[in-house]
């Protein structure tokens, strides 16, 4: 895969104004990361999501923050139990995360990537400029769905971090965006690229095809919504978390866990709902090849 212009995903972006402003709005943000269209939207949809939860569904606003926080949790025992020095953000947007993890760790070496296609990266890169000036935190250019060449996740990996390191690689609010069949070969990417580095680690979130849920046609309705939003597919996948630990295992990922947000209901700051929760965060290693590591 060597066109890039083939292989566009800046539509997704666009959602990034409204996750944004729900970031910072719940104090996991900074105000330089938020824009006005993302307020604009969050108080167009704030009534349809307050009817929602008076109705017990699990909103859109919910749904982040759950992700949200498992995913930073997960990635503060990789940092703090595995003594992970080096993270690489895929399609980071607004997000904060960086931002926030580097106020803290930063002074235990931490070393924070952030990439996203050309034109975010250069709008993050202005944004950050203003609120931090550490050397270790950087925005990248990078494409994820490229195989090879200096916009490729294993260019990134090459050129930015330490070979006798591993390293967290995380996506948020990114896989939905692709069929089946991409998901799978960006999977086995990010795996192969792992094993032929540095090895480590894969943090990630999705939203399932949960036909059985109760509020499945609603799901269904706020999906095909979100099609015009971003500009393009939307797609639900996996049918129930043995699917998830299946494909993520012919990717090449082990010791592969999956996380629901009533997991965590009772330890993490996650709005609780009543019926079952429709995101799922995935965690999966990757360890370095032997013949990389010399072994």
């Amino acid at each position: 895969m060597k066109n890039s212009k083939s292989l566009e995903t800046s539509r997704i972006s666009i959602t990034a104004h409204y996750t944004s402003y729900v970031w910072a709005k719940n104090n996991l943000s900074h105000p330089l990361l938020t824009t006005w269209q993302g307020k604009a939207g969050y108080h167009l949809l704030d009534p349809l999501m307050k009817l929602g939860r008076s109705l017990g569904i699990n909103d859109l606003e919910t749904t982040l923050l759950q992700r949200h926080h498992i995913i930073d949790h997960l990635l503060e025992k990789l940092v703090t139990e595995h003594q992970v020095s080096q993270i690489i953000e895929l399609a980071c947007g607004l997000s904060a995360r960086g931002y926030r993890f580097m106020k803290k760790f930063e002074a235990q070496g931490l070393r924070y990537l952030e990439t996203d296609l050309s034109g975010m990266s250069k709008r993050k890169k202005s944004i950050l400029g203003k609120i931090t000036s550490s050397a270790n935190h950087q925005v990248i250019p990078c494409n994820i769905l490229l195989d090879e060449g200096p916009d490729s996740l294993a260019e990134v990996i090459r050129k930015y971090c330490d070979p006798e390191q591993p390293v967290v690689i995380i996506s948020e609010g990114l896989i939905n965006y692709f069929n089946l069949e991409t998901v799978a070969q960006l999977w086995s990417r990010i795996a192969r690229t792992l094993g032929n580095s540095v090895g480590g680690w894969y943090l990630l979130d999705n939203y399932g095809n949960f036909t059985d849920h109760p509020h499945f046609p609603l799901i269904q309705a706020s999906s095909k919504a979100l099609q015009v939003v971003a500009r393009g597919g939307v797609h639900l996948h996996f049918d129930n978390d043995q699917e998830i630990r299946k494909m993520m295992s012919q990717c090449g990922f082990e010791n592969i866990e999956v996380y629901e947000p009533k997991d965590y209901f009772d330890s993490l700051p996650v709005p609780k709902v009543n019926n079952e929760t429709l995101v799922r965060v995935i965690q999966g290693e990757k360890k370095k090849n032997r013949e990389q590591s010399g072994g």
